[in-house]
């Protein structure tokens, strides 16, 4: 590719990154300024202003929805991509992306598309796929067939609702209670879900049907020694039971495109676990990404357990707090009551 042209694209894409900034900032400004304005409580200001980026997100997916032009393009290449968090043990996000050129005004135009797992496993290199792109700035695109209505997360939403209708339900039941106990209530319902949602399952999930086995490559193993209970902040705990999250790479059976699958299991179930080796696995015929290795998965079990330990700590200086400050009021009652 022509170096003057990288640069130019560089350049059109540092300058749109800056446009997106300074548009973003003018928007959290003025919604700001517009709130308080109207005198609206300080709680839905801040509440209205971390949704301004949101909002601008879903607004330019909607000019694309409006103003994309659309091109058929070929596909060069793609990629399945793991990432790993590095706030939660052994944490990790998918993603699927494929590169495209396809001829814009501007001429020949590459751009990457964030696609579906379902889109990126039929695509193969070479077929073509239909996009849709910002006539002024082409390296912006998508599938044609995807809309912003697909990119909104309708699970996550139906989720939140239930959850607010359940905690509207407490506060009618509850109401009459006093505001430390209500606050009691909320803070222990919020710091189950977050418990939930950041540990493991205790008990392993079984395969959906039907059940294939196989063999697959390790391409990389990650051993994770921090407990969930501390994650990675200061004073970090070791974990009760340190395991490995090995990241797996096979054809399934049927398929002619490989894909990348991970397991976790416990440090020493598995012999000869390094990279390039290979190993029996089971995996689902319908979802091929969920697999299993033939190792021992206790580290799921013990950190609850290891949980379950913490707060039954917590519980016990609770009480021994509220029965030594009684014993204390009852000794100084005694000692400066009047015999």
């Amino acid at each position: 590719m022509d170096q003057d042209l990288v640069v130019q694209r560089l350049l059109n894409g540092l300058m749109f990154l800056v446009g997106a900034l300074v548009v973003g900032a003018f928007a959290f400004w003025l919604v700001g300024w517009v709130c308080r304005r109207s005198k609206a409580p300080g709680g839905l200001t801040v509440l209205a202003q971390l949704l301004t980026p949101v909002a601008l997100f879903y607004a330019g997916s909607l000019y694309l929805d409006r103003a994309g032009m659309v091109a058929t393009a070929q596909v060069e290449s793609k990629d399945e991509n793991i990432s790993y968090a590095s706030r939660i043990p052994g944490d990790w996000s998918r993603s699927f992306w494929a590169t495209v050129r396809f001829d814009s005004p501007e001429g020949p135009t590459q751009a990457v598309l964030w696609l579906d797992e379902a889109t990126f496993d039929a695509l193969r290199p070479g077929t073509s796929l239909d996009v849709r792109y910002v006539a002024w700035f082409p390296h912006i695109a998508r599938p044609s067939a995807e809309s912003t209505r697909s990119l909104v997360p309708w699970r996550w939403l139906a989720r939140a609702a239930v959850v607010a209708a359940l905690g509207g339900l407490v506060w009618v039941l509850l109401r009459r209670r006093s505001p430390v106990s209500m606050g009691l209530i909320y803070f222990a319902a919020v710091a189950g879900g977050v418990v939930w949602w950041v540990f493991p399952t205790p008990w392993e999930t079984p395969l959906e049907a039907p059940v294939l086995t196989g063999t697959a490559e390790v391409r990389a193993v990650r051993t994770v020694t921090e407990s969930f209970v501390s994650g990675r902040s200061t004073g970090t705990i070791e974990a009760p039971q340190p395991w490995h999250l090995v990241e797996l790479h096979f054809v399934p059976d049927g398929r002619d495109q490989p894909v990348v699958a991970l397991d976790g299991v416990d440090v020493g179930s598995v012999p000869a676990l390094t990279a390039g080796s290979r190993v029996p696995i089971t995996y689902s015929a319908r979802s091929p990404r969920d697999v299993r290795m033939a190792g021992a998965r206790t580290y799921r079990w013990r950190e609850w357990m290891e949980l379950a330990e913490y707060v039954l700590a917590l519980v016990g200086v609770v009480v021994g707090f509220v029965l030594m400050r009684q014993l204390a009021g009852f000794w100084w009652r005694k000692l400066t009551q009047p015999d």
